[in-house]
């Protein structure tokens, strides 16, 4: 059964639950703890499992007087204790360890048993395994090293910490046991047991795990190692480096794909391999699933094949389309450079103020040509008319070229010259009191603007502007100079 109480207080068959927050007090206060007397048994929960392969409530009442129990859930509790240990003295993943009295920040990582549990079978052989460790031969469990003589029964007496630091069991080292078996180039088993977005790392035996590269898990791409591994599963690697001196190697699995593995090594001579090698059975099975990936993979691949293929066709379609739009815009250019051409021929043979018909032609190519498409759409000519004194009074003002006159009424017939600057548009007023002018006869408005700046004696320009249902008219009355307010009626 569980408990709340502290862990450094159970010893009497009972375990407790470490979270994130306990955990890390249990690592200052209980782990490290310089007056602990018995040692502490962690297991773990396997990777998104909620319950450990080991049954805590037996091995807490099998324990009781000898040890303490505590249970992780693999995840922000494992990360939360690895973070409060010294490196290598974690526990996560459905494992499970023995940590000794005596732990220091300087405490040899073998010196505290660490034992992996891949299956039900094996979760037998390490409870096995943590009975004897810590009771010694005194049960059928002392047995678990395959036949060896049991050692003698530990008295249930007071705890002695000279007596529990003696019977740990001495864990070789890895690395060295590699070192004498292994070499680069040679095909292992090896088994998951941890997965990152960039690398997969395996374990050749417990502790001592090689880093695989994404682009050496599978010949076809592997975005994730987690979408063709998962963590305790056996697979077969060539051995790329081998670094025992730095604990370290590298490997590949794609590259065993077809090879024959060697037998798996033991961390003890004679001792069961820790990873058997695979059966002709299962090297077909990885072989099988290995080229279901590549068919995923290629169907994947002509799937966006073919909807890039339709992105192009659609493209292309749009191109030609444009294409079209293209043509018939230049077809219109054409046509309307042609007719201002026409127009600026007729207007060049005839004298603008010779009729209002000759002026409003010479506005309109004015207009034409000063403004483009674009601008036209802006600002859209309006009807226009001359007033019955207006050319008269142009012809007999001097001082201005009649040029100018044409450019400042085609601004003011598609109102751009209210935008202008140095147009100064406004309403043409009378009197002291500055009223508008209004024409009785059709309610029209008087406008004036600048044709020149800089001189009392610049010229303006005055017309009406007819307000009608269907848009306004612009009538031109008359060109005067600055100080001239009058205007025809």
């Amino acid at each position: 059964m569980s408990s709340t109480l502290p862990p450094s207080t159970m010893n009497d068959g009972t375990w407790t639950r470490l979270g994130a927050d306990e955990a890390k007090l249990f690592a200052s206060e209980t782990l490290l703890s310089s007056s602990r007397t018995l040692p502490v048994v962690a297991i773990t929960t396997p990777s998104g499992v909620l319950h450990p392969l080991i049954d805590p409530d037996q091995l807490a009442q099998e324990l009781a007087g000898k040890a303490t129990v505590v249970l992780l859930e693999t995840g922000e509790a494992t990360w939360a204790l690895g973070a409060a240990l010294p490196r290598r003295l974690d526990v996560y993943g459905g494992a499970a360890r023995i940590w000794w009295p005596g732990l220091t920040r300087e405490s040899d990582p073998f010196d505290h048993v660490l034992l992996l549990i891949r299956d039900e079978h094996s979760a037998a052989n390490v409870h096995a395994r943590i009975l004897s460790a810590i009771l010694g031969g005194d049960t059928e469990a002392g047995k678990w090293n395959q036949g060896r003589p049991p050692r003698p029964v530990a008295p249930r007496e007071a705890p002695d910490p000279q007596r529990d630091r003696a019977v740990k069991v001495a864990a070789p080292d890895p690395w060295r046991r590699i070192a004498e078996v292994y070499q680069p180039g040679d095909v292992v088993p090896a088994r998951v047991f941890r997965l990152d977005p960039r690398f997969a790392l395996v374990e050749l035996l417990p502790g001592a795990g090689v880093m695989v590269p994404l682009a050496e898990i599978d010949y076809t791409w592997v975005r994730d190692p987690a979408e063709v591994l998962t963590v305790g599963e056996r697979v077969n690697v060539q051995l790329l480096e081998l670094d025992p001196a730095g604990r370290r190697g590298l490997a590949s699995i794609k590259r065993a794909l077809l090879a024959t593995p060697r037998e798996g090594i033991a961390l003890r001579p004679g001792d069961l391999p820790y990873v058997a090698a695979e059966s002709v059975e299962e090297t077909d099975a990885h072989l099988r699933r290995a080229v279901q990936r590549e068919r995923e993979v290629n169907a994947r691949q002509a799937e966006e094949l073919e909807a890039a293929l339709d992105d192009r066709r659609r493209l292309a379609q749009q191109c030609e389309e444009l294409k079209g739009q293209a043509s018939a815009a230049r077809k219109d250019l054409k046509g309307a450079e042609d007719r201002i051409r026409v127009l600026e021929a007729q207007a060049a043979e005839l004298d603008p103020l010779a009729s209002e018909t000759s002026f409003l032609a010479a506005v309109r190519v004015e207009y034409a040509r000063r403004f483009d498409e674009a601008d036209r759409q802006l600002y859209p000519l309006q009807k226009m008319r001359v007033g019955r004194s207006f050319l008269e009074r142009a012809r007999n003002l001097h001082g201005i070229d009649i040029d100018k006159v044409i450019e400042v009424c085609a601004q003011v017939a598609c109102n751009r010259a209210h935008e202008i600057q140095g147009r100064f548009v406004h309403e043409l007023t009378e009197g002291v009191a500055g009223r508008s002018t209004v024409r009785q006869s059709d309610g029209a408005k008087a406008w004036r603007c600048a044709l020149q700046v800089g001189s009392p004696s610049a010229r303006r320009l005055h017309w009406w502007s007819v307000s009608q249902k269907d848009g306004a008219t612009i009538e031109f009355a008359s060109v005067a100079v600055h100080d001239d307010y009058s205007i025809p009626v």
